[in-house]
């Protein structure tokens, strides 16, 4: 955590140092526009989550459930939005928005258990990026980073086939600062618009999942999780430039 927050203020750092240093306005005439002022994303999102130290061997325990009728299941997918500010070539301003779905665990074969837990999470982070424009090249890679806040909520139905489950709270909601750090590349299909081939972000945030799986499962059912979770984000979809 300590790198990334670093790697992030030493980004934001350059932003202000580039911008410090800009040229003021004149009144000669200005050289045609080259680059987009705005641009929008839509697209989707692939997470794959971190699982905290949160075992398979943990949860049948804590459930009651036989080794191997539960699994975790550390992926989700969603959307990814966001809009970006241009002040020049290749320095701009991006606000993110993330929203993804999944399941905390998912049932083996033959168990029949229906009805597990669902988890969706919503996330905003802002920050500068960084983008290499070449006006004879189709290709535009960009880095950038994001800071934020991600709020998680378990939405918790009451399974069939289980006994030991869900004696706290149906319903639990974590908000807590969220971070990304990365980049990726765009293809340019004309000048308003662009297909983002891949975005890929170390993606951090910092939910106490003692406190949100107890929430869940009853206070103190686990003492040993991790306060932060490293995940990996990979987005892809069209940018829309202006």
């Amino acid at each position: 955590m300590r790198r990334l927050v670093l790697a992030i203020l030493a980004l934001f750092a350059l932003s202000a140092a580039v911008l410090a240093q800009a040229p003021t306005k004149s009144t000669s005439k200005k050289p045609a526009k080259t680059y987009p002022k705005y641009q929008l994303f839509a697209g989707y999102s692939y997470v794959h989550a971190s699982n905290s130290g949160f075992t398979t061997a943990q949860l049948d325990s804590v459930v009651g459930t036989p080794k191997g009728a539960l699994t975790l299941s550390p992926t989700l997918n969603g959307g990814n939005f966001e809009g970006q500010y241009n002040w020049n070539r290749w320095l701009g301003f991006a606000a993110d928005v993330e929203v993804r779905f999944g399941t905390p665990f998912n049932p083996g074969a033959n168990t029949g258990i229906i009805n597990v837990p669902t988890d969706s999470a919503l996330t905003g982070m802002i920050g500068p990026v960084i983008t290499r424009r070449r006006s004879r090249s189709k290709w535009t890679p960009f880095a950038h980073a994001l800071i934020g806040i991600d709020r998680l909520t378990y939405s918790a139905s009451i399974p069939s086939g289980l006994t030991n489950i869900l004696h706290g709270t149906p319903r639990v909601t974590d908000t807590n600062p969220a971070a990304a750090l990365g980049g990726g590349v765009d293809y340019k299909y004309g000048p308003r618009l662009s297909f983002r081939v891949a975005q890929a972000d170390y993606f951090y945030t910092a939910h106490d999942m003692n406190i949100v799986y107890g929430d869940i499962f009853g206070t103190g059912s686990f003492r040993n999780l991790s306060k932060y979770q490293s995940n990996i984000r990979i987005s892809t979809g069209f940018v829309f430039n202006f």
